[in-house]
C-alpha cells in the first residue's frame, strides 16, 4: 500500500536554493541521467511538468558532483518525476532507488563490499551513504549476529520518505553484495525538534535483519 504523500509539502516555504540544508551535485546528476536515458524524452517532458520555474531552471543546470546544492528542491522534483513516469509517488521513489544503488553501489563501491561482511557493511553504510549531505549524522549499534540498529538523525521531515525509502534500497543492494540474504530493513521516523529555519527535523531509524 502506497504511503503517504504528505511528507512532500513542507511546513515552512523557503525560496528555492536558498535552503539551509545541501547535498553534493552527484544526486541531482543522477536525476539528470536517469531521465536522460531512462525515460523517453524524459528531460523535457519533466521540465514541462514542474510548476515552479524556479525549480524547472533549477535542475536544467549543470551541476558539479562534489559541489553543494540545496537539497529541498528534491521535495517538488519528486513530485514531478513520479508524474512524468505515470507512476504514484511511492512506486516510482522504489524503482528509481534500485537505479541509483546500481549506479552508485555496484560499481565505485562494488569491490569494498565483495571483501566486507554484511554486519560490516550494515555498520558502516549509513555513514557512507550521509556523506554527500552537510547535515544530520548517522549512528549503529550490533544487536546480535545477524542484526545492526540503524539510525539517521536530524533530517528534514519534508525528505523523509525519500531517503528512508532509497536507504532501504541501498542497504538491501549492499548487504546483497556482501553475501546476506533474506534482508530486511524499514525505517520509521520520529520528531526530533525544528531547525532554526522553522524546518521540522526528524530520526530515521530501524534494525537491518539478514541471514
Amino acid at each position: 500500500m502506497p504511503r503517504p504523500a504528505q511528507w512532500l509539502q513542507p511546513a515552512v516555504a523557503l525560496p528555492i536554493t536558498t535552503g539551509p540544508f545541501h547535498v553534493k551535485g552527484v544526486l541531482y546528476l543522477g536525476t539528470q541521467k536517469y531521465f536522460q536515458n531512462e525515460v523517453p524524452d524524459g528531460l523535457v517532458r519533466l521540465a514541462e511538468t514542474l510548476e515552479d520555474p524556479l525549480v524547472c531552471e533549477f535542475i536544467q543546470q549543470k551541476f558539479l558532483p562534489s559541489s553543494w546544492y540545496d537539497v529541498l528542491p528534491v521535495a517538488p522534483l519528486i513530485r514531478a518525476e513520479a508524474e512524468v513516469c505515470h507512476q504514484t509517488v511511492a512506486s516510482y521513489l522504489s524503482k528509481r532507488a534500485a537505479f541509483q544503488a546500481r549506479e552508485d553501489i555496484s560499481g565505485v563501491y562494488r569491490w569494498m563490499l565483495k571483501l566486507a561482511s554484511p554486519e560490516t557493511v550494515a555498520l558502516k553504510l549509513p555513514r557512507l551513504l550521509t556523506q554527500i549531505f552537510d547535515f544530520g549524522d548517522s549512528y549503529t549499534e550490533r544487536l546480535d549476529e545477524h542484526v545492526v540498529h540503524i539510525e539517521v538523525r536530524d533530517f528534514p521531515a519534508v525528505l523523509s520518505e525519500w531517503y528512508s525509502t532509497a536507504f532501504e534500497v541501498y542497504a538491501e543492494t549492499a548487504l546483497g553484495l556482501a553475501g546476506a540474504k533474506n534482508i530486511s530493513l524499514v525505517l520509521k521516523a520520529r520528531p526530533t525538534g525544528t531547525h532554526a529555519s522553522g524546518i521540522d527535523l526528524i530520526t530515521l531509524a530501524g534494525d537491518a535483519h539478514w541471514e
